[in-house]
């Protein structure tokens, strides 16, 4: 296990045994990208889409508030924005870039 990871682990008092089905998830997915592996276009592919995933799951619930919610959407518009960049053909991912950068510039001002 990666020593950050442990180390907040330790801090936190957490016990991994009883963790949740999501907190797992999260826990193998963390360790996975902590790991001594070189960082590679496939495994940022898969990252930006399993927290594409978790997004989608938050999206669901009826417990958030307006303005989590807005978040939410924002958070999975963009994350949908980079997973097509980093796949699409370089014309459409210039397309896509300039696209991306004007959503960015357009949330900066913004105070979700």
């Amino acid at each position: 296990m990666n020593n950050k990871l442990s180390r907040y682990i330790e801090k936190k008092k957490i016990d991994i045994a009883n963790l949740t089905v999501e907190e797992q998830a999260t826990f193998e997915q963390w360790e996975k990208t902590l790991s001594d592996e070189p960082v590679t276009v496939e495994s940022l592919t898969e990252w930006l889409e399993f927290r594409k995933s978790a997004v989608g799951d938050s999206l669901g619930s009826l417990e958030n508030s307006p303005r989590k919610q807005d978040k939410l959407i924002i958070w999975q518009a963009l994350l949908t924005q980079m997973i097509k960049l980093i796949k699409a053909p370089k014309a459409e991912r210039e397309a896509l870039e300039i696209h991306l950068q004007s959503m960015l510039d357009e949330k900066e001002g913004d105070k979700l």
